[in-house]
């Protein structure tokens, strides 16, 4: 990235307020989770990390900035209720095996 290519993306990032960069993050965030779930076999190590510091971030703007978080917030529960249910699913399905 060039030096004025970097401008321009620092005057962008200036120029959103500092609210929609953490909505912007949040978003980001949960797509990420819905990546990971959307996959063929999801339950794995890689994305048990993955899940774990997505969480572990979500949380961390929950607790700093709670007032962005809030309307984004039916959507991270949803996600992490689904993640829990879909690591349910497959220990049951290992205990058989």
């Amino acid at each position: 990235m060039t030096t004025k290519e970097k401008m321009a993306v620092r005057d962008i990032l200036k120029s959103l307020a500092k609210d929609e960069l953490i909505k912007m993050n949040i978003k980001g965030l949960l797509n990420l989770q819905n990546q990971i779930m959307d996959e063929e076999n999801p339950i794995n190590l890689k994305n048990q990390m993955a899940m774990i510091g997505i969480a572990v971030e979500l949380n961390r703007i929950q607790t700093s900035h709670p007032e962005e978080f809030e309307p984004l917030e039916k959507e991270a529960d949803k996600n992490w209720e689904m993640w829990y249910e879909m690591n349910q699913q497959f220990t049951s399905l290992k205990g058989v095996m």
